[in-house]
């Protein structure tokens, strides 16, 4: 949709299913580098955090830790299925969840308490993630690439003026999508999927026309021609 929006600019979409920040780095580096572009747009949304500090997801990943070096990647090269499933790994506890009702109640409450951890400016997920978006940063300016930071997330309210705060402190360029997806949620338009949290045809309209405004609001990002604005 922002392809057929831009006159004599080639669109290319490396996203991912399942990654989070840390796998987009390292796709960066290793992939969409080599492909000299001048605009790279970074898919962020806070609902990727926990995933930054997973060495397993769908599969299992590669991943980094924060220490006083910077950060350190682990997890690489990657175990394949057979090294990662052929241990024997202990669970005392399973026999007792498979049987307690309260336990799995406590668990849960647990878990999504740990959870909520995840989603707050102070936490060490947010300090890595912040870490990570920087260095993708630094590696496309390195490669006299235009960097853009854009949420994709409606959800997390709270957190945007954090993310707005970062972007400013790292002069990073910031599309927040979120206020834009809500109102558009709000007005009855069917950005979702319905019973899935993917975006639908509006949605991804909402958000290439979005996108495309930031571009050509600038003459600087983008050299629109008036047709395109």
């Amino acid at each position: 949709m922002l392809d057929r929006k831009l006159n004599n600019t080639e669109v290319l979409n490396f996203g991912v299913r399942g990654y989070g920040t840390d796998q987009m780095l390292l796709y960066y580096d290793n992939e969409a580098r080599n492909y000299d572009l001048d605009i790279t747009i970074l898919a962020f949304a806070f609902h990727h955090m926990p995933r930054n500090i997973r060495s397993f997801t769908f599969y299992a990943k590669p991943y980094y830790i924060k220490n006083a070096n910077g950060l350190e990647l682990l997890g690489a090269p990657v175990p394949n299925e057979f090294e990662f499933f052929d241990k024997n790994i202990s669970r005392p506890d399973k026999h007792i969840l498979n049987n307690s009702v309260l336990l799995r109640i406590g668990l849960s409450y647990f878990r999504s308490i740990k959870k909520q951890q995840f989603y707050d400016a102070e936490s060490d997920v947010w300090d890595l993630t912040k870490a990570i978006v920087t260095k993708i940063s630094n590696s496309v300016k390195k490669d006299n690439s235009h960097f853009i930071l854009l949420n994709i997330e409606h959800k997390y309210k709270e957190l945007e003026p954090a993310l707005q705060t970062f972007a400013d402190e790292q002069e990073m360029d910031l599309i927040n999508l979120g206020p834009i997806l809500r109102n558009a949620l709000d007005s009855g338009i069917a950005v979702q999927i319905p019973n899935d949290n993917h975006w639908a045809a509006a949605g991804h309209q909402i958000v290439a026309d979005a996108i495309h405004e930031h571009l050509c609001r600038s003459q600087q990002i983008l050299n629109c021609s008036k047709e395109q604005l």
